[in-house]
């Protein structure tokens, strides 16, 4: 309702001067019935693609697959007006240069079908992780959560390194989803330290660092297959990378902090923490993790597609095990009617990004990709892979996804060439992919925190972790180098 407030104002000052009061009366009668039905619509195509898209992950009907694209469609059509001006003319944008790409290449239905597709999974998780919240609403955790805060973790810097700890662990296992499940969770804790913006840096680099290990990252599914090196040989250096991250991000957010003057919480010797709803916080915050493992484990589907499901059946299965069902009645009653229209610009943005993405590829863009890397580059050990990690942060910039800069270069550079064993060659690939994620306004980390905290995906990219991203960028790049002379 708040987006249409601006215009209603107006609407209602018009109608009371030309028809009179009761004229005025029906037509806000009238427009207040259209913003209802419009929101209805939204609330009803929203809940019909999600139960769709994740039933057909098992039936594999095409005819369900063609109905739920179109209902992404109409969500798309349906969200663009109440998208704010810089996400709308963005998205708009990535639309239109797809299409003239894929008009010029004069690509069949189904490309673009497969196109717009692209990021239909990750548009179906995004719109269910707030369900996994749900459950924090069948007691009085949110209190608990605060009040354990004000008794244990009372400097802000501790507070960041939580959030960054969570997201670092949830993404190793749900990716993205990592960023709103914690966001959600530790949002209004967040302001009690006045320490928003770090907060959010904190969220954003635990669930980027995890792509220097994780086994669930497309960058490290594609590098060990083409490379033929086990993902657990990458283990102990991406946990190394990794504790080296986490630490350079807790020194920025010290000073950041300081600079900003957050608050440390007074200490509050009174009352005591009651255990069984710190144990069930507990539950509530593993078990959804657990419930993924386990789905994605014995259906053999990706994590992204598993997500969605455990959201729906997550707030269900605590219910009856509390037999809460009337707070699962009325948090679901608040997710349809207020939380699922919340979920606008990142399934938008991605979408788009994602055919935008299909349609550079379409247009073998990835094809000059090795040639963003310097001449006599391999006489350097440095600036190769200074080099080789930049090709990310450019291409990303463009809208290109990694997986299309990082599968161009591991098929089309020879590490040999430019003085870098298999291992090191693919660990190389594997830090520039997460660096290129944290900096590139078009990946699904900084659209879906922009969409959270209502910011250009850009302001979160280069204006927050801009600087801080090319140093780390540097310094990472300096510790492979000394690295690759033994490994």
């Amino acid at each position: 309702m708040e987006s249409f407030g601006g215009n209603g104002g107006k609407l209602c000052l018009e109608a009371f001067c030309h028809t009179g009061y009761n004229g005025a009366q029906s037509q806000l009668g009238y427009l207040g019935a259209s913003v209802e039905l419009y929101l209805a619509s939204r609330r009803i195509i929203l809940i019909s693609y999600v139960l769709l898209f994740s039933v057909n992950h098992f039936l594999q009907i095409h005819l369900l697959s063609l109905i739920s694209y179109f209902l992404l469609f109409l969500i798309v059509i349906l969200t663009l007006p109440v998208l704010g001006k810089t996400n709308r003319i963005v998205s708009l944008g990535m639309v239109l240069a797809g299409s003239a790409i894929l008009l010029v290449t004069g690509t069949s239905f189904s490309i673009w079908l497969e196109a717009f597709s692209r990021n239909a999974a990750l548009a179906a998780l995004l719109i269910t992780i707030p369900m996994l919240n749900i459950p924090f609403s069948y007691g009085d955790y949110q209190e608990q959560i605060k009040m354990f805060a004000k008794r244990h973790v009372r400097s802000p810097l501790m507070f960041c390194f939580l959030a960054m700890l969570l997201s670092h662990l949830f993404g190793l296992i749900i990716l993205v989803g990592a960023i709103p499940l914690v966001y959600h969770l530790f949002s209004e804790n967040a302001k009690l330290y006045g320490a928003e913006k770090q907060f959010i840096s904190a969220l954003v680099h635990g669930q980027v660092f995890g792509g220097f290990w994780s086994p669930v990252w497309s960058s490290m599914i594609i590098l060990t297959a083409a490379l033929n090196i086990p993902w657990l040989q990458f283990v102990p250096l991406g946990i190394a990378m990794s504790v080296l991250a986490l630490f350079s991000s807790m020194v920025r957010c010290r000073f950041s902090l300081k600079r900003s003057h957050a608050i440390t919480l007074a200490r509050e010797d009174h009352g005591r923490d009651d255990g069984k709803i710190l144990l069930m916080i507990g539950v509530l915050t593993l078990l959804p993790i657990i419930l993924i493992v386990l789905l994605n484990w014995l259906t053999g589907l990706s994590i992204i597609t598993v997500i969605p499901m455990v959201s729906i059946l997550f707030p269900v299965i605590i219910a009856a095990f509390q037999r809460r069902w009337g707070a699962y009645r009325s948090g679901m009653g608040s997710y349809v009617s207020t939380r699922i229209l919340g979920v606008k610009n990142e399934v938008v943005l991605l979408t788009a990004a994602g055919f935008f993405g299909k349609a550079l590829e379409i247009a073998n863009v990835q094809s000059a990709v090795r040639y963003l890397i310097p001449e006599g580059a391999a006489q350097v050990p440095y600036l190769a892979i200074v080099s080789i990690m930049a090709v990310y942060i450019i291409t990303a910039h463009f809208g290109l996804h990694p997986v299309v800069a990082g599968s161009a270069m591991v098929v089309s550079l020879d590490p040999a060439v430019i003085g870098l064993s298999p291992y090191m060659f693919g660990f190389t690939l594997m830090c520039g992919w997460a660096i290129g994620i944290l900096l590139s306004p078009f990946s699904a980390t900084n659209m879906v925190t922009g969409g959270l905290t209502a910011q250009p995906s850009w302001n979160i990219s280069a204006k927050m972790h801009g600087l801080y991203g090319l140093v780390l960028l540097c310094g990472i790049a300096a510790i492979l180098t000394i690295l690759a002379r033994f490994l």
